[in-house]
């Protein structure tokens, strides 16, 4: 979609104070990190979302000193044998003292060490960081991007839209040591305000054993997407085996413009020792197609347009609240495991369009995942229930030799679990009505690095998009 517009994209950088830091040389362009993990993605529609979460792991970066096998892997690029190479380097020498150690790792690529670097930090004993993306103790950031579709739509030479053809886009962020503050504005392509989307958000971070307090829109992210996941992930692309595994980030300030499966309340998250507990209240308005004569809801659209009558009707005709809470235990540096709970209610009921549909108003999830490391042997997935039905993924990476990887997953969402905030792993982004086998090879070789992968998958029962069942395959 985005290729269909000239962008005029214009970044504001203030930064008013900023820490002694070093800067290494061979520093790889943040843009051009991104651009490659975006067309990697394999993802054709508006991807901001994804831009939105790469920036932030950029401006967060992990370090290097104290970070896991499971918080290496998160990184784009980074798989078991890489985070295991870089904990036995660290092990072997006490601690890094400068990203450009990296170098130093046997076997290690230069690729992968330019790709890896802007996602890094190094604290050293003295409290100064070395790492890409320079921390500043205050800082401005402000996003415009304006966007025209050259050849008009149907919509616009027939009047059948209420505002004009531009694509109008502005963010705003705020940082000051522990606080953060931020806004966003959206409109698009025959919107009449150039408000139509606006969110924002305040928090407060790494204060103590609270790692992270929300007041305003936010998202979650939990296991691997079964049961509560925020409106954009890597799926399916040209790398085999990182997209396979959600990374959650938990709990994080919403600064994106899909306007849908995002939260507007309050979240906090506490670390203490081996335990990680998140806790959120939301309350938001989302587009709904209601019936005006019983006042049941018919659907939930997720365009995110309001451009027709029928579609500005619809905006925010419907109420959600929702609260729960995460908790994340770590055991023996190589178990990961997490329990969820969250309650969702809306102010009318939802009228099934079939046997299978969403009904009712109140809703119950429960979710139990796991992620489990041994030597180069990863296991993880997650089972979730909505008081129907059970829905599943389990996947097997393992890294067989330094060059060689594999991962096999085996997802089944039934045809009765639903779930407006899931986005699990597969062919469809719904999480339901689907049965999958999945396996991909990475490998690494002196002509180059290749990947492949399989993907089998059936959708068992008719849905809406499909008078009867149906299969496919993919390579």
């Amino acid at each position: 979609m985005l290729n269909k517009y000239l962008s005029a994209l214009i970044f504001l950088i203030l930064p008013l104070q900023v820490n002694l830091a070093q800067t290494d040389s061979s520093q790889t362009s943040v843009d051009e990190i991104i651009q490659q993990l975006l067309e990697e993605s394999g993802d054709e529609t508006d991807n901001s979302g994804l831009v939105d979460k790469i920036e932030d792991m950029i401006t967060n970066p992990i370090d290097i000193n104290k970070a896991s096998v499971t918080e290496l892997t998160e990184i784009p690029g980074v798989d078991i044998s890489t985070a295991n190479k870089i904990i036995e380097y660290r092990n072997k020498s006490g601690r890094i003292f400068s990203l450009a150690e990296l170098n130093s790792i046997a076997d290690l690529d230069k690729n992968t060490i330019s790709k890896i670097k802007i996602f890094l930090k190094v604290e050293n004993n003295t409290g100064i960081t070395n790492k890409i993306m320079q921390p500043k103790s205050f800082s401005i950031q402000f996003r415009n991007r304006i966007a025209t579709n050259l050849q008009q739509e149907d919509g616009f030479t027939r009047n059948k839209f209420a505002g004009n053809n531009l694509k109008t886009y502005n963010r705003l962020k705020i940082s000051y040591n522990h606080y953060k503050a931020g806004f966003t504005l959206d409109k698009d392509p025959g919107e009449k305000s150039y408000n139509d989307l606006f969110s924002a958000h305040l928090s407060i971070n790494d204060f103590g054993i609270v790692n992270k307090i929300i007041v305003g829109d936010f998202t979650a992210e939990f296991g691997q997407g079964l049961a509560l996941w925020s409106p954009y992930s890597f799926s399916k692309s040209a790398d085999a085996i990182y997209p396979v595994k959600k990374k959650p980030h938990q709990l994080r300030e919403y600064t994106s413009t899909d306007e849908n499966k995002f939260f507007r309340g309050v979240a906090a998250n506490l670390k203490f020792n081996n335990y990680n507990l998140s806790l959120f209240y939301s309350r938001n308005n989302i587009d709904a197609h209601i019936d005006t004569t019983y006042g049941f809801i018919l659907s939930t659209p997720t365009s995110g347009y309001h451009r027709t009558e029928t579609e500005i009707q619809e905006k925010n005709s419907a109420n959600e609240k929702t609260f729960g809470g995460m908790l994340n235990v770590s055991m023996f540096e190589n178990i990961n495991l997490g329990f969820l709970y969250y309650h969702s209610e809306f102010n009318d009921k939802f009228l099934p369009n079939n046997i299978f549909g969403l009904k009712g108003s109140k809703f119950n999830f429960y979710s139990f995942a796991y992620d489990i490391y041994f030597k180069n042997i990863n296991l993880f997935g997650e089972v979730a229930y909505n008081n129907k039905s059970v829905a599943t993924i389990a996947n097997l990476e393992i890294s067989v030799t330094d060059n060689f990887s594999f991962v096999s997953s085996i997802r089944s969402y039934p045809r009765n679990y639903f779930n407006l905030h899931s986005y699990g792993f597969g062919e469809q982004t719904n999480t339901q009505n689907e049965f999958g086998i999945y396996n991909g090879i990475k490998m690494r070789t002196k002509i180059g690095l290749f990947n492949l992968y399989y993907d089998q998958f059936k959708f068992p029962y008719a849905s809406y998009y499909s008078d009867l069942p149906a299969a496919g395959d993919e390579f």
